[in-house]
């Protein structure tokens, strides 16, 4: 490298100081992305749980006569549409 780009540089912590009050960056706490996270995890497994849910009611159809459900879970077809 040439000596003259090497000075001309600014150091690493300064430029970033730089950056930092420029685009008036603040802190925040390790709880907000711990909380972030929890979010996201919570909404896969919930969205897991409805996929499985989905699957086993699926299965259940193909099994239980396909579309008379309503024999299985209820004693007749009205009580089954409320």
């Amino acid at each position: 490298m040439n000596s003259e780009t090497q000075q001309s540089k600014k150091p690493l912590k300064e430029t970033l100081f730089a950056r930092i009050e420029e685009g008036n960056v603040c802190p925040r706490s390790r709880w907000v992305y711990f909380c972030q996270e929890c979010m996201v995890w919570t909404a896969w497994v919930i969205s897991v749980l409805i996929g499985s849910l989905a699957v086993a009611i699926s299965v259940f159809v193909v099994t239980h006569h396909q579309y008379a459900l309503y024999e299985a879970t209820h004693e007749n077809f009205l009580t089954f549409m409320v």
